[in-house]
């Protein structure tokens, strides 16, 4: 992937990424964004009140619908996600669970947006903190 030169720098970015399946059947995706929705989202919001939540997610369920409309922004399937990363500080990735390489943290890598991920996710690359990630513990 070519750098962009007319992308924002991270100094004029402000906003929280999550991309991922949402339904009922990714169950990993759900439980993480549900939990970061209550647990981290609100001390964050608390510190940085200027910053926005954007989900992205094909046909979220309806628990995530109904959480992430109290804080957050939520689109369904978006074509194009690249004005999405552009306004993103960090992407997030806070899986808990789940087996495999999630191709979310793939995908906003090669967009070259920083990223916060849980050991979980981390896991399926082998990438080690600080490398080109932070590894948050799982909460």
């Amino acid at each position: 992937m070519e750098t962009n030169e007319n992308v924002p720098g991270y100094e004029s970015r402000k906003d929280l990424l999550f991309v991922g399946g949402l339904t009922d059947a990714h169950g990993p995706n759900v439980n993480a964004v549900e939990l970061f929705l209550k647990e981290l989202w609100p001390k964050i919001s608390a510190q940085l009140p200027d910053f926005k939540m954007t989900i992205v997610g094909t046909n979220p369920c309806k628990r995530t619908i109904a959480d992430a409309y109290k804080t957050a922004q939520l689109f369904g399937r978006v074509e194009d996600l690249q004005p999405l990363y552009n306004q993103a500080r960090v992407v997030i990735c806070p899986l808990r669970f789940g087996a495999g390489i999630p191709l979310k943290l793939a995908e906003a890598m090669a967009h070259e947006v920083p990223n916060v991920i849980s050991i979980a996710a981390a896991h399926g690359f082998g990438i080690e903190d600080g490398s080109v990630v932070t590894i948050a513990g799982n909460f």
